[in-house]
């Protein structure tokens, strides 16, 4: 039974799918726009490329919408007198959805 549950574990590890360099850089693109345009409290962003149904958690517990995330501005502010270095990203992309996971962390 455990031979048969190491094969299984370590068959769905090389099956995560694997990304293309052009996928990877225009995820990486997208990431870098959009912190730069929540960092900047960017109205037109939000507007034009915030999903409806965007959620977010942050480090600190706070979990918002689109709507609440741009009513912050408290958050924009503190957040926009640092500056910020990202590491431990992993790119993954399943058909036409890109999760970018790591860690973000401000100076």
């Amino acid at each position: 039974m455990l031979v048969i549950m190491m094969s299984i574990v370590s068959y769905s590890a090389l099956a995560q799918p694997r990304v293309s360099t052009s996928t990877i850089k225009e995820l990486e693109e997208a990431e870098s726009k959009m912190f730069i345009g929540i960092l900047n409290h960017n109205a037109d962003y939000f507007k034009d490329y915030v999903a409806d149904d965007y959620i977010t958690i942050n480090a600190d517990g706070i979990m918002a919408d689109k709507e609440q995330t741009y009513a912050d501005s408290s958050r924009f502010k503190i957040l926009s007198d640092f500056s910020w270095k990202l590491s431990d990203k992993k790119i993954r992309a399943y058909g036409d959805v890109g999760i970018i996971t790591g860690r973000a962390g401000y100076i």
